[in-house]
């Protein structure tokens, strides 16, 4: 089967590197909650577990939690494919254009597991320190520059339909260098701004407190980052589910709630609502990076960029003749 699709493709014997680290890693987070979850609980119920989360030394837990999450995403990233070299000579039609962008994914996809380690590296080191306050300040940067990235990956997927691109290299030689969109340009910087401006205030906020004022911004920030981060995510599902790539619907419904749950992560700060959306993030995380690696090994992704270009090609020569 040259293509299989992703249940296939998960349930199949082949590519057995990446399924066997998302499967190991997410098999140590189970057990480490099991582990301390027993030894804490008085009863299971939700009572129970809010009684373990208040302990003493359930920071310490909540730290190997996120220490574990951010081991994870360093081995995400250690079986993520490596880039193809956009240079290679190849017969395909329309190759150039195609390697470069398939390139570029396959970079911000690392780029994105690497950040987010960074990211559940600074909340274990916090959390172990029992420092709550400045974890949700320095965490809250990491978290725009984490949603910088998810944004910049949703603008690599849809480059490929701008038009002046696309016209550009069809209209000379092959090239192995491709000309980077202004739109896409314009975009990235648009964004970037934004997300350095609320990254200033977070940190201004967090050097020159002010009780009440600084809560409130504080809240405020908190909100538009979790949101940010929960749009990018969705429009990168959205590229994904696509009629060229489309994981299935069971598949996208789990990503889409991965997304979802971005925005519950600014609204409550019980450590009973952390430790279940942390516990529930990262099975959908793996399950997302594992989308990736399916569509980057069956050339799924290839396709979807190749037949995207011709679309786009076609309806700028329909606009040409008009």
């Amino acid at each position: 089967m040259n293509n299989p699709n992703f249940p296939q493709w998960l349930l199949s014997t082949a590519e057995k590197k990446p399924k066997f680290v998302g499967g190991a890693t997410f098999t140590a987070g189970i057990f480490a909650v099991y582990k301390y979850l027993c030894s804490r609980m008085p009863s299971f119920s939700l009572d129970g577990l809010r009684q373990a989360l208040n302990n003493p030394d359930a920071h310490v837990f909540l730290g190997i939690l996120a220490a574990i999450h951010a081991l994870t995403c360093v081995l995400l990233v250690w079986a993520t494919p490596r880039p193809m070299s956009a240079k290679k000579d190849t017969a395909e039609p329309g190759a150039p254009i195609t390697r470069e962008a398939y390139s570029r994914i396959q970079r911000m996809v690392l780029y994105l597991y690497s950040s987010l380690a960074l990211l559940y590296t600074i909340y274990a080191f916090f959390l172990f320190k029992n420092l709550k306050v400045p974890m949700q300040h320095w965490g809250q940067v990491f978290e725009t520059l984490t949603a910088i990235l998810i944004f910049f990956l949703y603008v690599e997927l849809s480059q490929v339909t701008v038009n002046d691109r696309v016209q550009l290299e069809s209209k000379t030689a092959s090239t192995s260098k491709i000309p980077r969109s202004t739109d896409a340009y314009r975009h990235k910087i648009s964004f970037s701004v934004l997300a350095m401006i609320l990254i200033i205030l977070s940190v201004l906020s967090f050097l020159y407190p002010s009780a009440t004022a600084q809560s409130d911004v504080q809240v405020i920030i908190r909100f538009i980052v979790a949101s940010l981060s929960s749009v990018t995510l969705a429009l990168v599902i959205g590229r994904l589910g696509s009629m060229y790539i489309n994981p299935g619907t069971v598949t996208l419904s789990l990503l889409y709630f991965y997304a979802s749950i971005q925005v519950f992560a600014a609204l409550f700060n019980e450590r009973l609502f952390l430790f279940v959306l942390t516990t529930l993030a990262m099975p959908l995380k793996i399950l997302l990076w594992l989308v990736f690696i399916w569509a980057f090994t069956t050339r799924k992704l290839w396709e979807y960029l190749q037949e995207v270009r011709d679309i786009v090609e076609k309806q700028d020569e329909i606009q040409q003749q008009i």
